[in-house]
């Protein structure tokens, strides 16, 4: 199970990403959108493919007054790497997010205490 504060970032991620597939690239019925997510004990890989005709590369949103845009800023910010690749069908838009950097490198605490039998105590 993934921490969290990871988990809620992942979430966010997958959103602006399905998001963008829908609103640039007419994903929908007639132009599906994939989504592709891999959980390891290290990280978190994630994956939305589309069949759109690609993009300019911007992760930066051009004001701070727009209310949208921030789909790819908050992928740069967030995400541990991050990366865009063209297909002959479209593009796919991926990130990572290390399990570890929560924890200093150590492996994630167990989410609740193990349980002491009375005998133990």
């Amino acid at each position: 199970m993934l921490p969290p504060a990871i988990r809620d970032d992942v979430l966010l991620l997958v959103s602006e990403l399905v998001t963008n597939a829908v609103r640039h690239a007419g994903a929908g019925p007639e132009r599906p959108v994939q989504v592709q997510l891999l959980h390891g004990p290290s990280c978190v890989f994630v994956a939305v493919t589309d069949e759109g005709p690609g993009f300019t590369l911007r992760p930066n949103p051009s004001t701070g007054s727009e209310s949208g845009g921030w789909g790819l800023f908050l992928i740069d910010q967030i995400a541990d790497r991050w990366g865009v690749d063209y297909t002959t069908c479209g593009s796919r838009v991926w990130f990572k997010i290390d399990c570890e950097r929560m924890t200093g490198g150590l492996p994630a605490p167990p989410q609740q205490p193990p349980s002491r039998s009375a005998a133990s105590a």
